[in-house]
């Protein structure tokens, strides 16, 4: 292992903010030179400076112009301690901060950090990177992106290939939720990609050992990448309930409301009788989506009394528990699982919650005035208090003991970016202005807890990748946002990095409308689908035909899109036609999405040939006569402009 320490003095230039000022050429003698079968690096260990970088396969030289692999913003002198070790899956770097001044000193470290350019302007305009946030950026187009780790930015990865030059990866072997920001800069001139640790402030003599960078090149695409980062996940991801297979088979999510939105009234519930109608509205909705399943019960917890959220033992209503547990048990017959809401952050003033720690539980802004995004009839809680964490897990407990659901909702959870509390009161538990990082898993670890692993646990958003242990699954905005900015292809990194983890994509709570497109990206991407509102009033007819068709497809070759081992974004014959490929038991899917604007006719995609296997076009219902080019099979396809399509290749132990 080499290790070397240098005292490293920093300058004030803006706001106390200090640059390195090193003089490269005076540290020759410590320069490291790793190899292993991949690669071979030239990094000094002073500086952080990396002077080569060579995909021995290839032999394609990276580096271009020298860049550092890290950088420090610090208020005062630090020793920096950059090890680089060699190891089979490539250079593992690991860099230890020290304050070595008699003063406490603000820190803020970029490691790792990446700057790639080609040897001329269009071989850089060719490198492509890899950028997995929530609606996850790959391609070649200048764009400048930023994501904290946290629901915007889940994954710890990020990679960039080149036609000449193979693929650059980094992932950052973080298990303990550290707060961090990803950057993604691609201009002409460069493509940068780094991450940002959050600023800390180290005391006299105290020590920072960031989380370790594993860095890579070889031949291949930014794929190794992605493959890289869930093997390092296989040596320490263990989610603390089993994933339940019928969970990972919900495509059609369905969500009804008691008492506001639609469908309402006494099409679900009769207030008057104290009747809850499930049975009745899902064989209604199974019709219309071509199935259900999986009910959630937005607003069940409401009365008038105590309001939506914060009491959640409405049972009177209902004309007791046992008459709401029979009503859940009417679809759960009809193999329907379901689920109860439950808010994460607010309840109401007049609730039990809201009386007994609202006052002292709640947020505060910087100007001392209480959180107030929904409205002042609610108090916003902290996340990092104890008392609240356990009142809430308390909740969850009592409600998955009283109730026949099979689901748990989480209200407002997985974003991690939308509250921060000031509350000078809970200076035992946070920092002023703190974000909700770590007191959401410490809620999420007492659920869990507290429900045990009779039930699945959904949130809002997915959280990061060390948080999604705790949980099942999760709505997302991933082709929501995808879709609004024009992306050419909406795809979450995040389903394919962690495919047992559910993802139900949200792409409205007042019905899905004319809105055929996103149903289309929704099956693309194999995940499921939030459906809310009144099949026949919010729903076109054309969008019900597009979820009854993806849905039939998801549920019939649920195999393989419940597969541990999909893969994104798989090689096709033209630049706008996408495809990912979900294998399955005994046969493999393709989902494929034409994101051009011109129809595609002809050869589409090459795929992997088995001797006897045959090949189903599944979203038109014809066999396919695929050209068998020795082990490869070339399958001829029409797909319009901003449509799907979906092959099968039935192998032959399945005939």
């Amino acid at each position: 292992m080499n290790h070397h320490k240098h005292r490293l003095c920093w300058y004030s230039l803006v706001a106390a903010l200090l640059l390195q000022v090193v003089s490269a050429s005076a540290f020759s003698a410590d320069l490291a030179r790793i190899q292993t079968d991949d690669l071979l690096m030239e990094i000094d260990r002073v500086t952080g400076r990396v002077q080569s970088l060579v995909n021995r396969a290839d032999d394609a030289e990276w580096v271009n112009d020298e860049w550092a692999i890290y950088r420090l913003n610090a208020s005062g002198a630090i020793e920096a301690s950059l090890d680089a070790t060699a190891t089979p899956d490539g250079v593992r770097l690991t860099l230890q901060l020290r304050n070595v001044t008699d003063e406490p000193v603000d820190v803020t470290p970029t490691f790792p950090a990446l700057q790639l350019r080609g040897r001329d302007a269009e071989l850089t305009r060719a490198l492509r990177y890899s950028f997995p946030a929530r609606s996850s950026l790959v391609g070649t187009r200048n764009v400048s992106d930023r994501g904290y780790y946290s629901g915007i930015f889940p994954l710890q990865f990020f990679a960039a290939d080149h036609p000449d030059q193979g693929v650059i990866y980094a992932v950052i072997e973080d298990t303990g939720n550290t707060r961090k920001l990803f950057a993604l800069d691609k201009t002409d001139d460069a493509l940068q990609l780094s991450a940002t640790y959050e600023t800390a402030q180290l005391a006299p003599g105290a020590v920072w050992r960031l989380p370790s960078v594993l860095l890579n090149t070889k031949p291949g695409t930014w794929h190794e990448g992605l493959i890289a980062y869930r093997e390092w996940l296989a040596t320490w991801y263990a989610p603390v309930a089993p994933r339940q297979k019928w969970f990972r088979e919900v495509f059609n999510f369905r969500t009804y409301y008691l008492h506001r939105g639609q469908p309402r009234g006494t099409e679900i519930f009769e207030p008057q009788k104290q009747t809850l109608h499930l049975q009745k509205a899902v064989e209604q909705d199974a019709e219309a989506f071509g199935g259900v399943d999986f009910v959630h019960l937005f607003d069940w917890a409401y009365t008038a009394k105590d309001g939506r959220v914060g009491n959640y033992e409405p049972w009177k209503k209902f004309g007791g528990v046992d008459q709401f547990n029979a009503a859940l048990d009417s679809v759960s017959d009809r193999g329907i699982a379901s689920g109860l809401y439950i808010e994460g952050y607010l309840v109401t003033k007049q609730s039990p919650p809201g009386l007994d720690l609202g006052k002292t539980a709640r947020m505060t802004d910087a100007r001392g005035e209480d959180v107030e995004h929904w409205g002042d009839d609610y108090f916003t809680m902290c996340a990092h208090v104890p008392e609240w964490q356990d009142r809430l897990a308390a909740i969850y407990g009592q409600t998955a003991k009283q109730t026949n659901a099979r689901g748990f909702y989480l209200d407002q959870f997985g974003f991690l970016t939308q509250y921060y509390c000031h509350n000078p009161a809970h200076a035992a538990y946070h920092k002023p202005g703190e974000h909700m990082l770590n007191g959401e898993l410490q809620i999420l670890q007492k659920v869990r807890q507290a429900v045990g692993d009779r039930v699945v646990l959904y949130t809002e958003e997915a959280p990061t990748d060390v948080m999604t242990q705790y949980i099942d699954g999760a709505y997302t905005a991933s082709v929501n946002i995808a879709m609004k900015k024009g992306y050419p292809c909406p795809i979450n990194l995040m389903r394919f990095a962690l495919p047992e983890f559910k993802l139900i994509e949200l792409i409205s709570e007042q019905g899905l409308g004319h809105n055929a497109h996103a149903v289309r990206l929704c099956f693309f991407n194999g995940n499921g689908i939030y459906l809310s509102g009144d099949a026949q009033q919010r729903f076109a007819p054309e969008t019900l035909a597009t979820i009854r068709k993806a849905h039939r497809l998801l549920r019939k070759y649920s195999d393989a899109f419940t597969s541990a081992d999909p893969m994104p974004l798989v090689l096709t014959k033209h630049e706008m036609l996408f495809a990912n490929r979900f294998p399955g038991d005994e046969r493999v899917v393709w989902v494929l999405y034409n994101g051009g604007e011109a129809d595609l006719s002809g050869p589409a995609i090459s795929v992997a040939h088995v001797a006897g296997a045959t090949y189903y076009d599944a979203w038109n219902g014809v066999w396919l006569e695929p050209i068998v080019e020795g082990d490869e099979a070339i399958l001829t396809l029409s797909i319009a402009q901003k449509q799907v399509g979906a092959v099968v290749q039935v192998l032959p132990t399945n005939k």
